[in-house]
């Protein structure tokens, strides 16, 4: 035999050896996802227990592999959607005698900690008592304000209370970008559009500080009003205390912050003793949530579609591709919304800060469409639906936001970053042979030159107007009178109700409601997450095995630089600095952290 053909014999030895392991691996995952997602036995009679120590996500993941990483010591996700559907059960299972909640950090934005509090009070119709548990060495401003869910608050005795008031803090990058030699060039409109305030200036405008103090005094207001009616106390005593800014737990205590202070076997003994149970049986909500199995419905349905984190044109193979919103595929998952004869109607949730205007568009235009087949969208937003995140709701029939969902910032933002200077600096250099007169003006090399920025702002004049002449097709208002609430500016849910951007104060459970009634449905007709998970063998008979894998695999990429990553606001402006590489308009708002 040849040198040649022994060659081509070893390689094809070869990739039948790797093709043997990669099937080997995929029937092995396979089983063990089976093995996993069988269905739990609960106690017949116990407490229901959540856990909240990080960030939850809206809705559920259609990735399975989150499911096998969460029963192998690595971190699952915990869904909003999940705990609602836990919750409604466990309010008519005569097994759940009582909710435990324990809470270790914040979950998200206040809007979040609102839903969790009429979830919970919507269980809490049942009769059965709540008891939350505030575990971690310091409970700040949320995760009291999650904690005022509960009849009884427990403390641990050496813990302290820091419910201290908001804070806003927005980083401000021009000095690094200084200091790198890279020259950024934004264009915002209008007055109000911030996104680009962190690269182009050294601290926030009038402007931006106007509207953002706007919104929190409305968040400061509203957690002094749900803590003191919670706790049934004075909102001047309240004030008071917050302007105290720490507490210890046994000033917590006298002040009726809490009701107990504990060790967690003492808090799962008075639980026992005051339900009436032989001993604690606690039952983990995701062990509840296997024990309830997959529920099947017929009939009439309402399709809960979700839109969480910032808005793509298209997928980019980024590794942030499980908390991105992509337009066509959003579009197309309304789309079969739309084609499924069960599904009545839509409620799409949002918690989003904006992004591509094209893909925002995508996702309006599937809005209408679902709408002119006759199937009403209900839009529910959580935390954030500014930017683009209103641009994907302005469409919908009616639009429910909490009290303290940041939202509107009706404008758009263009901008590029010169690096020639930096080029320079490290001692590189870039040549080019240009062939037309405007060649350069997507250029990384080169300034906003006038030329360049009547062009980008003539572009961005005609997305800018679309964008309000939607608003006011949407809701029914007119274009000069959208101009004086847009402009870019953020509203609070409450304020943003006064000015026509939303319908109604609430939380999914009132966008639920609203579709009902849009749609003439009795009140037990049944929501559902729209499109529904995937199993393991659905994604490998469809052919997405690698995507999803890829997308697990690709996480570990997040992880790179922890030193950089670990200064407050980085992550969101190397995430922000990758999207905003290539010049575009993006109905995009600023990353702003709230403490």
């Amino acid at each position: 035999m040849s040198d040649k053909k022994k060659g081509r014999a070893l390689l094809w030895i070869i990739l039948g050896i790797v093709a043997f392991s990669v099937v080997g691996f995929m029937v092995l995952v396979g089983v063990a996802v089976s093995i996993v997602s069988r269905q739990e036995k609960v106690a017949e009679r116990g407490v229901l227990e959540i856990e909240l120590k990080g960030a939850l996500t809206e809705g559920p993941s259609r990735n399975p592999f989150e499911d096998l990483a969460g029963r192998f010591g690595g971190d699952k996700k915990q869904h909003l959607w999940n705990i609602r559907r836990a919750l409604a059960r466990a309010a008519d299972d005569d097994r759940i005698h009582a909710l435990r909640i324990d809470i270790t950090g914040r979950v998200g934005g206040m809007a979040v900690a609102e839903e969790i509090l009429d979830l919970v009070a919507e269980f809490r119709d049942s009769g059965k008592p709540v008891y939350t548990y505030l575990s971690g060495d310091l409970a700040g401003n949320q995760p009291y304000l999650l904690a005022t869910a509960g009849d009884r608050i427990w403390l641990p005795p050496q813990a302290g209370l820091m419910v201290d008031g908001l804070r806003f803090e927005v980083s401000f990058w021009r000095g690094t970008l200084d200091k790198l030699h890279i020259d950024p060039h934004f264009i915002m409109y209008k007055e109000y559009k911030s996104a680009g305030e962190p690269f182009t200036r050294y601290e926030m405008s009038a402007y931006f500080r106007e509207h953002l103090t706007a919104v929190g005094e409305d968040m400061e207001s509203r957690l002094v009003s749900v803590i003191a009616q919670r706790r049934n106390l004075d909102p001047k005593d309240v004030e008071a205390t917050i302007d105290r800014g720490l507490m210890t737990a046994t000033e917590a205590l006298e002040a009726g912050w809490v009701d107990r202070l504990g060790y967690p076997d003492e808090l799962e003994s008075a639980i026992a003793d005051a339900v009436r149970l032989d001993e604690y049986e606690g039952i983990p909500v995701g062990k509840y949530l296997k024990a309830m199995g997959k529920t099947k419905i017929e009939g009439d349905r309402i399709a809960v579609i979700f839109g969480e984190g910032q808005i793509v044109a298209a997928d980019s193979g980024s590794p942030f591709k499980e908390s991105r919103i992509y337009g066509p595929e959003t579009a197309k998952v309304f789309d079969d919304a739309v084609e499924d004869d069960h599904v009545k109607a839509i409620v799409f949730r949002v918690n989003s800060p904006g992004g591509s205007a094209i893909g925002s568009d995508y996702v309006w235009r599937a809005v209408k469409r679902a709408e002119e087949a006759g199937k009403p969208v209900i839009v529910s937003m959580s935390s954030v639906a500014g930017s683009g995140g209103y641009w994907i709701s302005m469409g919908a029939d009616k639009i429910v936001a909490q009290p303290t969902t940041i939202t509107g910032s009706i404008g758009v933002v263009m901008g590029k970053f010169n690096v020639r200077g930096f080029y320079e600096w490290i001692g590189a250099n870039v040549s080019d042979v240009t062939f037309a007169r405007n060649a350069d003006l997507m250029s990384a090399f080169e300034p906003l030159k006038p030329e360049h920025e009547e062009r980008f702002r003539a572009w961005m004049d005609e997305v800018y107007t679309q964008f309000k002449e939607k608003v006011a097709q949407g809701r029914g208002l007119q274009v000069n009178d959208v101009e004086t609430i847009a402009k870019g500016r953020i509203w609070s849910g409450l304020d943003a109700k006064e000015i026509g951007l939303v319908d109604e104060i609430g939380g999914l459970s009132v966008a639920l409601r609203l579709a009902r009634e849009a749609a003439g449905l009795p009140d037990a007709t049944p929501a559902q997450a729209y499109p529904g998970p995937k199993d393991f063998f659905q994604m490998l008979a469809e052919g997405d095995f690698d995507v999803r894998m890829s997308q697990q695999l690709s996480l570990l990429d997040i992880s790179l630089a922890p030193a950089v990553r670990s200064l407050p606001g980085s992550a969101q402006f190397l995430q922000l600095l990758q999207e905003l590489e290539t010049p575009r308009p993006w109905a995009i708002m600023p990353s702003i952290e709230v403490r």
